[in-house]
């Protein structure tokens, strides 16, 4: 499975995160996902970049996500 990510950086630019996933358990947490919402990932990543319409180069990351949990996902597990 593959996503976009959109992630702030330090400086407040947003950055792009690329994520792949192969575990069926890290795709199925990743289907329950909805548009905008909060999410951690841990995996490894590489630094990319891209050049957007205005020819302006911006920074990227490429991810190979391994575990995936949303705030909800947090929540519940708190109060159970």
């Amino acid at each position: 499975m593959v996503a976009k990510v959109r992630a702030p950086s330090a400086e407040g630019e947003m950055l792009f995160v690329n994520v792949i996933a192969f575990d069926d358990d890290v795709c199925l947490a990743m289907e329950q996902l909805h548009d905008g919402e909060s999410i951690s990932v841990a995996g490894s990543v590489t630094p990319k970049v891209w050049t957007d319409k205005q020819g302006n180069v911006r920074p990227a990351l490429d991810m190979v996500a391994h575990r995936v949990m949303s705030a909800r996902d947090a929540y519940q597990t708190q109060t159970n």
